[in-house]
């Protein structure tokens, strides 16, 4: 509950400030743990399920009304190649049996809510995109990861900043288009 009154106050402070958005990067992550379906703790998939699903959902719902009043708004969701089924159901890709249950369930949905936005906002000017930004050493990662910071940002920023040509309700890392 807290959250969503830091997430409105926020929204409240913008409309004050300028009147409107135009660009929603939702970017949170937690549940990066080893864990099979069978013994995952209901519990902690709420706590995930919170954080990396919800935290999105109510944060596109309070700035929908500011990133409408943009010329060309965009909103990026933060997700995984570990929330995409096709990859998690094929027992030749190399994280196949990883297990990061919580993390990929939750990236999954988010997944779902992009595209189904995307489906809402089709006949507007704003464009929803779900993007990969490759495996990248932070704090939820123990610092592990195959490139940088800066390198990561870029797939972000480069959907962030997408012309009117450019695509909506897709997913994406930086060498292009993924698989749900």
């Amino acid at each position: 509950v807290s959250d969503m009154r830091s997430v409105a106050s926020a929204a409240e402070a913008i409309e004050r400030d300028s009147g409107r958005l135009a660009v929603l990067v939702n970017n949170a992550g937690i549940g990066f743990v080893r864990q099979p379906p069978s013994q995952l703790d209901t519990a902690l998939l709420h706590e995930v399920f919170e954080t990396n699903f919800f935290g999105a959902f109510e944060a596109a719902k309070a700035f929908l009304p500011l990133l409408r009043r943009s010329e060309a708004a965009r909103i990026v969701n933060v997700s995984s190649t570990l929330g995409s089924i096709t990859h998690l159901a094929d027992p030749h890709w190399h994280a196949h049996q990883r297990l990061y249950t919580p993390y990929s369930i939750s990236k999954a949905a988010l997944n779902a809510f992009t595209a189904l936005l995307s489906a809402e906002l089709i006949d507007t000017t704003i464009k929803v995109n779900a993007v990969e930004p490759g495996y990248t050493p932070t704090d939820m990662t123990a610092q592990k990861g195959v490139q940088g910071v800066e390198e990561a940002a870029r797939v972000v920023v480069r959907y962030a900043t997408l012309n009117a040509e450019g695509p909506t309700g897709g997913y994406f890392e930086g060498r292009g288009r993924i698989a749900w």
